[in-house]
C-alpha cells in the first residue's frame, strides 16, 4: 500500500484530471476513454522509480523489501489501477457480467504490462509505446475485436478473449521475473 501511495503522491497534476475521468467512467464511455490514456503518465514510471532517479541502491538495501521487485511493483500498480478503475467495472456490472469481466481483465493487464515494460527497460517510455496504440486501437469499437483490452467500446467480450489477456498477463510478469533474476545472477557473479 505504500508503494501504491508513492505512486500517486509523486504523479504529475495529470493525476486530478485522471481521478475526474475514473469518476466519470462510472457514467461516460469517454469519461473511460480518457481514463485510460491518463493511466500513462500515472503509471509509466512506477516500476522504474529507483532506476530513474538514482535511488535503486539505497531503496533496496532497506530491511523489510520484498525479494522481488517485480512482484511489488505489480502488486502496488494493480492496486491503483483497479482502485481507480473501480467505477468503470461497477458501471460494467450494471450492464452485464461479462462487461465486468473484461473491464477487470483489460485493466489487470495494464497493470501488468505497465509493471513488465518498467522493470525490463528500467524507463517509462516502453509502456507508454504500447499500451497508447493498444488504446487508440481499442477506441474503434467492434472493428477492434480483440484490441478493446477493456471490452468497454464494444469490442470483444468473449471468454477465449478475456483468458489471452489474463494469460498476456501472465506471460508480461512472468518475462519481467526471468530478467529480474537474469540482472540479480549478474550481480551475483561480478
Amino acid at each position: 500500500m505504500a508503494e501504491a501511495r508513492l505512486g500517486w503522491d509523486t504523479a504529475s497534476w495529470l493525476k486530478w484530471p485522471l481521478l475526474a475521468a475514473a469518476a466519470g467512467a462510472a457514467v461516460f464511455t469517454p469519461a473511460t476513454a480518457a481514463f485510460l490514456i491518463l493511466l500513462v503518465p500515472l503509471l509509466s514510471d512506477v516500476a522504474a522509480r529507483e532506476d530513474l532517479h538514482g535511488t535503486r541502491g539505497l531503496v533496496f538495501s532497506q530491511p523489510g523489501i520484498p525479494g522481488s521487485r517485480v512482484l511489488w511493483k505489480a502488486g502496488a500498480i494493480a492496486l491503483i489501477v483497479m482502485t481507480l478503475g473501480l467505477p468503470a467495472i461497477v458501471r460494467a456490472l450494471a450492464t452485464s457480467f461479462r462487461h465486468a469481466a473484461a473491464m477487470a481483465t483489460g485493466l489487470l493487464f495494464t497493470a501488468a504490462l505497465a509493471t513488465a515494460a518498467g522493470s525490463i527497460s528500467r524507463g517509462g517510455k516502453l509502456f507508454a509505446a504500447v499500451f497508447t496504440p493498444l488504446w487508440y486501437v481499442g477506441l474503434s469499437g467492434a472493428a477492434a475485436g480483440p484490441f478493446d483490452l477493456t471490452g468497454a467500446f464494444g469490442g470483444n467480450l468473449g471468454t477465449k478473449t478475456r483468458l489471452a489477456y489474463l494469460a498476456a498477463t501472465a506471460v508480461a510478469l512472468g518475462i519481467a521475473l526471468a530478467v529480474e533474476r537474469r540482472r540479480r545472477s549478474w550481480r551475483d557473479v561480478r
